[in-house]
């Protein structure tokens, strides 16, 4: 790059400053500058991964929009209040080509901009009220929404109104669901913290509703997760999947709504398309063990292990207990029980016989390990416990004498 371009780029960018106030042009400065090899090779470059600047555009996505443009916004049945000024709700509405079956305003709301449209006297003196009344309208002109979520933008988080006390009344003056989701664009430097902010939400709002409600389930119910329906891509997968003879109980969340997510706890196995957006979730659904009791009877040692999770494990683990003696020796015995058959919400009994004849005085330390043999791959209790090579460790038993 010449000197005469270099100086005329620079000038550009002295230019676009001068707009700016003072406070902001000093923020925006940082993020422009004129491109050259020889001043990146010394890492001098323009500051990127940074949180975003209430009030101030910005050229990549927040949380707003991991939240509110990406998982929340394509569920069709839901109205999604943009709550704060009325840009963000603008610029995020049905601007990803995310297809969707039905009548607009009547079965499917996602092309809609359902905003507070925050003003200087809400900044002063709070929106909780104006985001009642805003509710309120809503279910007077769109009875048929399924449920509503709040998705706050920098506003209302700079100034702190309690959204959660506002949905929670709003939800039971409606009867049907409203959820509060605390996505304000500045929390992160990309839509990746809008993203988890809002599988957090499904997981505390929604994903236990009908805890207890018979569902007809099948051995072949999947559910697809992180899948937008951009352009139509779900709806493909979708057929490609039933045409194996699989049940697609759910689409997350393109084309989806909102009791496919409430029934998404009932499928078999989830399958992700977009790990980035939906990898917590999905984690969040699988089994999850926790050791509850161990007690040691005579010579056999007894296991209480609780599924606190969401589903059945569909391969069958490797369970064992070890012993190491002070002096390194290693004993391991398998515990008896099917993995296949701990079942979500209930507690198994595991268990199995120490041989103390055949080991010498001293103290042991106690380990539980679970492993996939398929994949060997260690499976984590949520317990607590210290880890090592071992397994975890459980406590210490200590021979007095030989039995």
């Amino acid at each position: 790059m010449t000197n005469a371009t270099g100086e005329r780029n620079l000038a550009l960018i002295q230019e676009v400053l001068e707009v700016f106030p003072e406070t902001a042009r000093k923020e925006r400065r940082k993020h422009m500058m004129v491109s050259d090899p020889q001043m990146e090779s010394v890492g001098k470059c323009i500051i990127s991964n940074r949180k975003s600047q209430p009030g101030v555009m910005t050229v990549r996505g927040c949380a707003y929009a991991g939240s509110k443009g990406v998982v929340f916004g394509p569920i069709k049945d839901m109205a999604h209040i943009s709550h704060g000024p009325i840009g963000c709700g603008q610029y995020s509405r049905a601007g990803r080509r995310n297809y969707y079956t039905g009548v607009s305003g009547v079965d499917s709301f996602g092309t809609l901009n359902f905003t507070s449209d925050f003003q200087e006297r809400d900044i002063v003196f709070g929106g909780d009220k104006k985001l009642t009344k805003l509710i309120e309208e809503m279910e007077l002109l769109f009875p048929l929404t399924k449920g509503i979520t709040i998705q706050s933008e920098c506003p209302v988080g700079l100034i702190g109104d309690d959204i959660s006390a506002v949905a929670n009344a709003s939800s039971k003056a409606l009867d049907k669901p409203v959820i509060p989701v605390r996505c304000e664009g500045f929390r992160g430097v990309s839509q990746s913290l809008g993203h988890h902010i809002a599988n957090d939400v499904v997981r505390d709002w929604v994903l236990n509703n009908r805890e207890g409600q018979p569902f007809a389930s099948t051995p072949y119910d999947v559910a697809i997760i992180g899948d937008y329906n951009i352009g139509g891509d779900a709806w493909a997968s979708r057929i490609l999947l039933e045409e194996m003879g699989l049940r697609v109980v759910a689409q997350w969340s393109g084309d989806g709504t909102l009791v496919e997510m409430e029934n998404t706890p009932f499928v078999k196995l989830n399958l992700v398309h977009c790990y980035r957006s939906m990898n917590y979730i999905a984690r969040h659904m699988g089994y999850r063990y926790v050791v509850r009791n161990t007690t040691l009877h005579q010579s056999r040692l007894n296991m209480e292990l609780e599924n606190v999770g969401f589903s059945v494990g569909y391969r069958r683990l490797d369970v064992e207990i070890t012993l190491v003696s002070d002096d390194g020796r290693i004993f391991s015995f398998p515990l008896s029980g099917d993995s296949r058959f701990w079942l979500p919400q209930n507690t198994s009994e595991l268990s199995v016989s120490l041989p103390f004849r055949e080991l010498e005085k001293g103290t042991y330390t106690v380990y539980f390990r679970m492993t996939d043999p398929s994949l060997w791959r260690e499976i984590q209790p949520a317990n607590t416990f210290s880890h090592d090579s071992y397994g975890f460790r459980l406590g210490t038993l200590k021979l007095e004498k030989l039995l």
